[in-house]
This record gives structure tokens, C-alpha cells and sequence, in this order.
């Protein structure tokens, strides 16, 4: 009888933008590109969302939990990290072990400790758009309408830009009156220009014999 080794997923702790005292463990899948090594960057699903996080260390996928009885050790399923952006890890060592050192001391959550470091506007997140799919009911209640009458006919529009509760979003959605997708965008980053002034002469001589000659 052949026994088949079975794959040991590897699993990475990451220090997400958000104001917790944790960080969050998520599996890495093998075929990801990128970097996975502590310090890179890595763009993993919170909720509903994406969010661009920083990679501490490799984690381990048991959770150990307290009962009445004792400990007993609780497999938990994780959910896979979305993207790696770096080539190479993009926080050094050194300032990482900073971060998490002031991150302790000050009791303040690693997360944000740790985006301090990062340029502005260099992270990435999702974004929730809705749009319009199928044809209006007749028999559509006048509340339903006036939220599907908020919507753009053609095109899509973010879901932060409507006032519209969490309750109607599943009843349009449910009667195939919306499509709700989730988009990742990318680094609000962009090349910036800067003015500068040159002398129209290298020297002071060319210009006096310029307006000699003039």
C-alpha cells in the first residue's frame, strides 16, 4: 500500500490597517507570485472587503482555546491571502521589528503601526459597486423603487455613494434586480511633476553680449 504525503499548507500571520490588538492568520495559496516573507505586503479579504496588510511571520493554523475542562485544540478553516504585490519583502527587518516592538509597548494595534511606514496611498482596498440587472417589477413596493431609482440605469456605482440599508440591498439583489460585485483597486498613487526654472546662458558674458547685440 502507497501512502501519498499530504500537503501541509502554509499559513501567514498579517497585520491588517484596522484598529486591532491582532493579527490575522490567513492560508497562502502554493501557486500565489510574490513575496510571502515578513515585511512584504499582502492584500487579503476582511469581511467583505480587501484590505492591504503586512506580513509579521509564518503562523500556525490550529487555534488552542480554554474550556471548563481544559484546553482543547480547534482546527479553524482560513481564508486564502487574495495577492502578494512585492517582489521583495518592502519593510526592512530592523524597522519591522520596530513597529511590533512599539506596537507592544504602547499598546497601540500593529496594523496601523506598521502602515505609518508605508508611502501614502500605496495600499490597496476594495471597493463594493452595484448596478442594475433585469427588468422592473410591476409589483415593486414604492420603497424598493425609490432605492432602485437611486441606482444609474446604465453603469455601476459604489455602494458607499447610496443610502440604502443593509435589508434592501438583499431584497433587490435577491429578485435579480441588482448585481452587487466587489473590486480590487489599485494604489492611489500616481507620477508627480515638478516645475523648475533653467538660465537661458551658462554665463554672465553671453547674456551681456546678447543685449550688446540687441
Amino acid at each position: 500500500m502507497t501512502v501519498t504525503p499530504q500537503k501541509i499548507s502554509r499559513h501567514i500571520s498579517v497585520a491588517v490597517p484596522l484598529p486591532l490588538r491582532i493579527c490575522l492568520t490567513y492560508r497562502l495559496p502554493e501557486s500565489l507570485p510574490g513575496s510571502s516573507e515578513p515585511g512584504a505586503r499582502a492584500v487579503v479579504p476582511v469581511g467583505r472587503r480587501l484590505l492591504t496588510g503586512v506580513i509579521v511571520r509564518d503562523a500556525v493554523a490550529g487555534a488552542t482555546i480554554a474550556g471548563q475542562s481544559g484546553e482543547t485544540k480547534r482546527t479553524v478553516r482560513l481564508r486564502d491571502v487574495a495577492e502578494l504585490p512585492d517582489a521583495a519583502p518592502v519593510t526592512p527587518a530592523d524597522l519591522l521589528a520596530l513597529a511590533l516592538w512599539a506596537s507592544r509597548y504602547y499598546a497601540a494595534p500593529p496594523g496601523p503601526m506598521l502602515a505609518a511606514l508605508m508611502p501614502p496611498g500605496t495600499g490597496k482596498r476594495s471597493e463594493t459597486l452595484v448596478s442594475r440587472s433585469g427588468e422592473r417589477p410591476l409589483d415593486l413596493s414604492n420603497a424598493d423603487g425609490r432605492a432602485l431609482d437611486s441606482i444609474p440605469a446604465t453603469g455601476a456605482i459604489s455602494l458607499k455613494g447610496l443610502a440604502l440599508s443593509s435589508a434592501t440591498i438583499v431584497r433587490l439583489r435577491g429578485r435579480g434586480l441588482i448585481r452587487v460585485e466587489t473590486v480590487l483597486r489599485s494604489a492611489r498613487v500616481s507620477e508627480k511633476f515638478t516645475s523648475a526654472a533653467r538660465p537661458l546662458y551658462e554665463t554672465l558674458e553671453q547674456a551681456l553680449a546678447l543685449c550688446a547685440r540687441a
